[in-house]
């Protein structure tokens, strides 16, 4: 064989491995932010490190992978995610009393949201806690009755767009209103930025309506659809390690 055609039919083999290493470099982030995601979804918290071997089929995989890694964890750490959950929504430690029949961190969320849906009382001792916590000061009756607008959210959800209207408008706060909204660097709250496909991914799994595209309320979050985006970003939030230590 002439050493032209020689050294061209080396091309191809040569190219193989550079062809192939954007798309899986590509492939190993999008595996980083479904298991990222799942983690926060079943434990409620960022996860310490990635697993040797990343779940590789998308979101539903990394959720399976991370619930059957909680399913076989000891009873302390189950209870952790109990805990976390129970703050996030409610804003006070778990009742020993009330069985709920849930494994990960989501499922407790919305099994708890639900029954604050059911009871509007109970719901308000969420917004008198949230208050406090944020801007040193009780509730309004007036803004009882402007959360009461909306749909029922989670403490965290609540306490995070506090925050952003306590910063918007310093130093007179007065009595809450406007349009309740979220920045995604809330000192209060764990946040996971995802891009607009990824977030629809989350949103179908967790039976969250789908945003209108022309506003900004991509929060994802129980009861969340009528909360602001600020800057429109899409992005999951939990509660901080500092915002599950209860006064």
């Amino acid at each position: 064989m002439p050493i032209k055609s020689r050294f061209f039919s080396f091309i191809p083999v040569l190219l193989l491995p550079i062809a192939i290493l954007p798309s899986l470099q590509a492939q190993s982030v999008e595996d980083e932010l479904h298991y990222t995601a799942a983690h926060l979804l079943v434990f409620g918290t960022m996860p310490d490190g990635l697993p040797e071997a990343l779940p590789e089929d998308g979101l539903i995989s990394a959720i399976q992978h991370c619930q059957t890694v909680l399913q076989n964890a000891s009873p302390d750490e189950k209870n952790n995610v109990r805990e976390r959950a129970w703050i996030d929504t409610t804003g006070t430690a778990s009742d020993p009393n009330s069985s709920i029949d849930a494994l990960s961190y989501h499922e407790y969320v919305f099994e708890l949201t639900n029954r604050l849906e059911k009871s509007p009382s109970a719901y308000e001792q969420v917004i008198r806690r949230a208050y406090p916590y944020v801007i040193f000061r009780d509730v309004y009756d007036e803004e009882i009755d402007y959360w009461k607008q909306f749909p029922t959210m989670g403490y965290a959800t609540l306490v995070g767009c506090i925050e952003d209207w306590a910063r918007r408008n310093q130093p007179g706060l007065m009595v809450t209103g406007g349009n309740p909204t979220i920045s995604v660097n809330c000192e209060f709250l764990t946040t996971l930025q995802l891009a607009p496909a990824l977030a629809d991914e989350v949103r179908a799994f967790l039976n969250l309506p789908m945003p209108d595209p022309q506003l900004p309320n991509n929060v994802i979050a129980k009861g969340a659809e009528s909360v602001i985006s600020s800057g429109g970003i899409h992005f999951l939030l939990t509660g901080t390690p500092d915002l599950r230590k209860l006064r």
